[in-house]
């Protein structure tokens, strides 16, 4: 074997091993494991009982869910406390009717500080909710009777079943707006899903996270990174911690997220939930709260940290601050190589300037054509009907790194036409000295993706200049290899098609990294290209072609990847019609949608550009982008009515006390109206918006779960403004209809979010 061909399997090989590791979680455990212990099999059969069926709040479904959790609470000896409030969000323009399921296991200490684990009970509307949150709620009942079967802790454990996360996460705002306990949490520890399987990986905590972070890494086999933590701030996502954030506690949050593409579908069932990835949530809640519950409470204030996960060493952690230690260890190893460099060499500023910007130059082709090539394949699919979730998929990540090595082999042959191997490496490890100062500084947390890899690669090639070839320079830059890749191959992979889509920025994280990876490990592509370095370079080239070939040969829909596809039936009062609508493509050739819509189906336009008599199909799906759908003869009979309370006057402005009512079955009512209308309050319970994602665009108010007397709603607005409001109720599923056939969905399409639902649409004109 060639000392390229080796080079290349060792490389192969040791990536395979690092994402092995990724995606590796414990063995389950049975029912026969000691009771003190968490056995999946166990936690399973809550699971079961709480994910048979879709069970969104305010259904008969979630009823019968609930009522499992109290039984199994009082079975343990617990008292379950139910907190019924009408619950306003903070993060989003949200309200409803919520049931929080809590129970306290008292501590020894009697002192009332308590750890609190949070979990949501409730579903969308579509999906049987096994993982998101079936699991964390079969997880905690477990862990409940776990900590009852041993000694009693020293402070308080607080379990908090919330309700209607995936509805704006109402529970979790009733919980700390209104709920006695609220005040006594000192830790915070929420548990989600975004997938069906992979490793529960802590990926969100409370500001100055050193302390916990440190707690954390007791347990030994914990996915955890503040590069996670850095990212999940910046992104629009929430969960449940968004709202318990409020209480200022130290927080920890965890979810397993591989297998996204089951998410809020009819497959997130008990069937494609891992029993590995329940049994790695469970033992983390189990063991943290144990940990927490018997340390000090409250917990002692710290700073923010900078804590990674190595191979053997376990989540290493360090105050974020060291940070810049770090980063100026690595510069002064880099400026080593490159003093080095500048002593061996008479042309090393032509080397040292070449390397610098062929490793920019290599990231930043890889990260445009990434960013172009990812939606171009995801725009195929759709297009051939081919589904498959392409942005997630294993073969399409890969075929993306091909291309990022292919672009820097190209690149080192390239420049190596006017430049030695060392000083073009000297170079790029100068450039990523700059770049470790720099994340060091703006971005702290990330900070250890470019300074522990650096630090590594560069310190090894000191040595291994400084000893020369005889003195084991090979067993040095390999040894400086194993780092880097401990901790930048699997920053590849959890964040390309795992934890983001590869048509958005995880494709071009994927672009971006492959190549800095490759020109930090320069040595290495010198051997393998040789003096066939063009060679390489097309090697790699046609292997990343092959592999997108692969993937579009293969990547299909299926049983394990299907395709969502919804219906909508709505109907207006005021039009006295009805259209069952699908997705913009849902006419699309071959789809299930489209046979459904038949030859009636017609494409909606956007809102601005449809016919006049039919924007109301718009206004009651509230959504203005384009869809496709057919008339059908079906007649509700019912409608929602809004009917004023209360009307005052003071100055300029308006204010309107409205009870909202919908007709039965309705799980969820919308209110909307002009911009220029603001929500006050909801039941009485003041609309606070200085904490909203993104500040609606208009009046919006989905209520879910309304109770059969209605919602009491204020509005305010201008005094002589028109007083007209846009009211829909939404129920699931879909009525019988006169000449329209639904037949039930092939095995390859499923249901998404709220699936199949009915809406009721009304204007209202107030007096």
């Amino acid at each position: 074997m060639t000392p390229a061909l080796r080079t290349a399997v060792a490389l192969l090989l040791l990536a395979a091993a690092l994402v092995g590791r990724a995606m590796r979680t414990p063995a389950p455990r049975d029912a026969d494991a000691p009771a003190t212990e968490f056995s999946v099999t166990r936690a399973m059969r809550h699971v079961r009982a709480i994910a048979d069926a879709p069970h969104p709040s305010g259904s008969a479904a979630h009823a019968r869910a609930r009522a499992h959790i109290v039984a199994e609470l009082r079975a343990m000896g617990l008292e379950p406390v139910l907190q019924e409030a009408t619950a306003v969000g903070t993060r989003y323009p949200a309200a409803g009717r919520v049931v929080n399921v809590l129970a306290r296991i008292p501590g020894t200490a009697g002192d009332g500080m308590a750890v609190l684990l949070a979990s949501h009970y409730d579903g969308v509307w579509a999906a049987p909710a096994a993982s998101d949150d079936g699991a964390g709620t079969g997880a905690m009942l477990e862990t409940l009777r776990a900590l009852r079967a041993g000694a009693p802790p020293r402070h308080d454990v607080i379990a908090l079943f919330t309700d209607a996360e995936e509805s704006g996460l109402l529970g979790a705002a009733a919980f700390v707006r209104e709920h006695p306990w609220a005040k006594d949490a000192e830790v915070l520890l929420n548990f989600e899903a975004r997938g069906t399987h992979g490793r529960a990986v802590m990926f969100e905590t409370g500001t100055g996270n050193l302390d916990v972070a440190r707690e954390l890494a007791r347990l030994g086999d914990v996915s955890a990174g503040s590069l996670l933590v850095t990212v999940y701030r910046m992104l629009p996502n929430d969960t449940d911690l968004s709202e318990l954030s409020q209480l200022g506690k130290p927080a920890l949050n965890f979810a397993f997220v591989d297998g996204v593409e089951r998410y809020h579908t009819a497959h997130d069932d008990v069937a494609h939930l891992s029993p590995g990835s329940l049994q790695h949530l469970g033992d983390q809640m189990l063991v943290l709260a144990r940990a927490f519950a018997d340390g000090p409470l409250p917990r002692p204030a710290s700073p923010d940290a900078l804590f990674f996960d190595l191979p053997f060493a376990g989540l290493v952690t360090m105050p974020i601050g060291w940070g810049a230690g770090l980063a100026a260890l690595a510069a002064i190893a880099a400026l080593l190589v490159v003093a080095q460099t500048m002593r061996s060499e008479e042309r090393w500023g032509r080397g040292l300037a070449l390397g610098g910007a062929g490793t920019v130059l290599a990231a930043g082709i890889g990260a445009l054509l990434a960013w172009r090539v990812a939606p171009w394949v995801v725009r195929l699919h759709a297009t051939r009907g081919w589904d498959g979730a392409p942005s997630w998929r294993g073969v399409y990540a890969a075929a993306l790194a091909l291309l990022g090595l292919a672009v820097a082999a190209a690149t080192w042959a390239l420049l190596r036409r006017w430049a030695s191997a060392t000083a073009l490496h000297a170079g790029a490890l100068a450039t990523m000295a700059a770049l470790a100062l720099f994340t060091a500084w703006r971005v702290p947390g990330a900070s250890y993706v470019f300074t522990v890899p650096l630090f590594a690669v560069a310190f090894a090639e000191w040595l291994a200049r400084r000893g020369g070839p005889e003195s084991g320079a090979t067993g040095a830059r390999w040894a400086g290899t194993i780092v880097a890749a401990s901790v930048l191959v699997p920053q590849v992979f959890t964040t390309g098609g795992y934890t983001l889509p590869l048509d958005g920025l995880g494709g071009i994280v994927v672009g971006l990294l492959v190549p800095i990876i490759a020109w930090l490990l320069a040595p290495h592509l010198e051997t393998m290209g040789g003096r066939h370095r063009w060679m390489t370079a097309g090697s790699l080239l046609a292997a990343s072609l092959v592999t997108f070939a692969f993937g579009m040969a293969t990547v299909r829909r299926s049983v394990a990847f299907p395709t969502p596809a919804n219906l909508t039936l709505v109907s207006s009062a005021d039009a006295d019609t009805a259209w069952l609508t699908s997705g913009a493509d849902g006419l699309r050739e071959g789809s299930w949608s489209g046979a459904v819509l038949g030859a009636a189906g017609r494409a909606f336009p956007r809102r601005d550009a449809a016919d006049s008599a039919l924007r109301w199909v718009h206004d009651a799906r509230g959504a203005t982008g384009p869809f496709t759908g057919r008339p059908v003869a079906w007649r509700s009979g019912e409608a929602p009515t809004a009917t004023v309370l209360a009307d005052t006057t003071v100055g300029a402005t308006r204010r309107l006390t409205v009870r909202v009512t919908g007709p039965t079955g309705t799980l969820a009512t919308i209110v909307r109206g002009p911009a220029w209308w603001t929500l006050h309050e909801v039941d009485g319970r003041r609309v606070a918006r200085d904490r909203y994602r993104r500040p609606p665009a208009a009046l919006s108010l989905p209520f879910t779960a309304p109770p059969d007397s209605g919602f009491v709603a204020v509005l305010e607005l201008p005094r002589d403004s028109a007083a007209v409001l846009q009211l829909a109720a939404v129920a699931p599923g879909l009525p019988a209809m006169p000449g329209v056939t639904v037949p039930p969905r092939p095995a390859g399409v499923v249901p998404v979010q709220n699936g199949d639902v009915t809406v009721r649409y009304r204007r209202v004109t107030l007096p």
